[in-house]
């Protein structure tokens, strides 16, 4: 059997060792530092749908000509800007520093479901003298949510005012009724032959 003779580490070798795992244990206190910062605005995140971003909106179901609310949060000091059905980018939103916000809607028409999808963003300014806020670099997309545009209610079917019957003059036991009816006059008697008053 063939042995490999060990080698003895100097002080030399023995302090590069020592350096070594010292640099290789600060690295990874650095690394683990930096995944528990919280996120801050200006650094682009972008998160998959379904990645615990959600939008709750209250209430999901109403008219055409009615609003509900739309909140979420996650989003610290960005953009929150959102579609329907895919259609044009709606107003922006401006996030609180602590990521929340909110915006009110109006139920879409036609009558059905409809599909809402909300992104948040860096914020970014353009103009001069007046800043506006946009939407800038993209940090991730909130999951879709629907809510539905329901018929209007059928309005209630008209009733025609009741018109109370003529009471026939002295045929109630107030004294005075202003507002009876005369009885019709009698039609006149058909003369019979062999009356006595028949001249015909």
């Amino acid at each position: 059997m063939i042995t490999t003779p060990r080698r003895k580490l100097g002080r030399t070798g023995l302090r590069g060792l020592v350096a070594t795992a010292v640099v290789a244990t600060i690295a990874l206190a650095g690394a683990a530092a930096t995944s528990a910062r919280p996120h801050t605005a200006g650094t682009a995140r972008r998160l998959a749908p379904g990645a615990g971003h959600t939008v709750v909106v209250d209430p999901a179901t109403g008219v055409v000509g009615t609003t509900f609310t739309a909140s979420g949060g996650g989003c610290d000091a960005g953009i929150v800007t959102y579609r329907i059905d895919g259609g044009s980018q709606n107003i922006p939103i401006a996030a609180q520093a602590d990521g929340s916000w909110s915006v009110t809607i109006a139920f879409p028409s036609p009558r059905g479901l409809h599909q809402l999808t909300f992104a948040c963003s860096d914020p970014s300014t353009s103009g001069a003298p007046t800043t506006i806020f946009g939407p800038g670099t993209l940090r991730f997309d909130y999951d879709p949510v629907t809510v539905t545009t329901a018929p209007s209610p059928e309005p209630p079917p008209s009733v025609a005012p009741s018109v109370p019957a003529p009471v026939p003059c002295g045929t109630s036991t107030v004294t005075t009724i202003p507002d009876c009816t005369p009885p019709a006059p009698a039609p006149p008697a058909t003369p019979v032959p062999g009356h006595p008053l028949f001249t015909g």
